[in-house]
């Protein structure tokens, strides 16, 4: 049954036919090698802009011997420096960066994969209303997690007393670009790439949890927020699965990104708070619900949320313009019974 819900898509076949690909160990190896890779070169311009707060702000040397004494934790010192990054544009700097880890990840399956965009999910078939579509589940998805925190005396939500437009439109555009590079690094990338010689389940598995191990240093992160960011993940790579792009899960991400930071307020993965429409207030008691000092990924919300999306999306129909030829859908239709994407208006 479940089976006729995920027929394969044409990213997924032309992925396979363009190159060959390795044994998962393999490829999971040279995958690690470009992720590290890719991440050195983004974070070139947070460390110059880093370093150049260090060398003029003498709050750093304070703050630095004060945890060289002992006067401060380990937590409050990587705190202090978290908020140190975020503020005077650092946040917004890093977000920006990721378009260099997008770049690497393009040259790395074009050049050494020898496979062409379109295999990572960039198809040209209605991709604007893809995108559009994407940005509104996003954007319900944390609106219903916070909703659930609130319910239950979790979290409030107050507007907030100033707002720069201007400062949150630059960080809708960065995480635009953030949302885009870690969906082409976890799926476009690395999912597609382990599906020519894995089970898409086990690819779609295997990136999810990849995804949430890469949020393991970040300030905060509890065993519950591994497990969440690791259901979202797999959220993405069952959207990505059944609509035969990636744009769709970019907007998600992207959306669910900027509506916790610059929407409610809250910390993004634990990252720290920045400009906001609204303020959100969690309860310290009930952290196990909002998510505590990480953020709403933290917590129980986001599990009972995401975990229906998945469900919900699993018997959702597929996309059928993306289905591969011979494929059947889950309503007995095979690709060669579809328009061609030439024959269609591209948006």
């Amino acid at each position: 049954m479940l089976k006729n819900k995920f027929p394969k898509m044409k990213m997924f076949e032309e992925a396979g036919t363009q190159s060959n690909g390795y044994n998962f160990i393999i490829e999971i190896f040279r995958y690690i090698i470009v992720f590290i890779v890719a991440e050195l070169l983004a974070s070139i311009p947070s460390v110059i802009f880093f370093s150049q707060k260090i060398l003029s702000d003498p709050a750093v040397y304070e703050m630095i011997k004060k945890y060289n004494s002992g006067d401060i934790s380990y937590d409050e010192y990587i705190a202090s420096f978290t908020e140190l990054i975020n503020s005077g544009g650092g946040m917004l700097v890093s977000l920006f960066a990721t378009a260099i880890s997008a770049i690497t990840i393009f040259c790395y399956c074009r050049l050494i994969e020898k496979r062409k965009l379109s295999t990572m999910g960039f198809r040209k078939n209605k991709f604007v209303v893809e995108y559009l579509i994407g940005l509104l589940i996003g954007g319900g998805l944390l609106a219903a997690s916070v909703g659930v925190c609130a319910a239950v005396g979790a979290a409030s939500v107050t507007a907030a007393p100033s707002v720069n437009i201007g400062i949150i439109a630059l960080f809708f555009a960065g995480f635009v670009i953030q949302g885009m590079n870690e969906e082409v690094m976890m799926r476009g990338a690395l999912m597609v790439s382990l599906s020519r010689r894995t089970p898409i389940a086990w690819a779609a598995v295997i990136s999810s949890v990849g995804f949430g191990l890469m949020h393991l240093g970040n300030p905060g992160v509890t065993v519950l927020a591994v497990v969440n960011i690791s259901l979202f993940g797999l959220l993405e790579a069952i959207y990505i699965i059944k609509r035969g792009n990636i744009w769709g899960a970019c907007a998600i991400h992207s959306m669910w990104n900027f509506a916790q930071g610059n929407i409610f307020g809250i910390s993004v993965s634990g990252t720290g708070k920045s400009e906001s429409l609204f303020v959100t207030g969690f309860m310290s008691d009930k952290a196990l619900i909002n998510g505590g000092d990480f953020g709403v990924e933290g917590g129980l919300a986001v599990t009972v949320i995401v975990s229906i999306a998945i469900v919900v999306l699993i018997f959702t129909k597929p996309n059928e313009y993306e289905i591969a030829e011979n494929t059947i859908s889950a309503d007995g239709i095979t690709a060669e019974d579809l328009p061609t994407d030439e024959s269609m208006t591209d948006q």
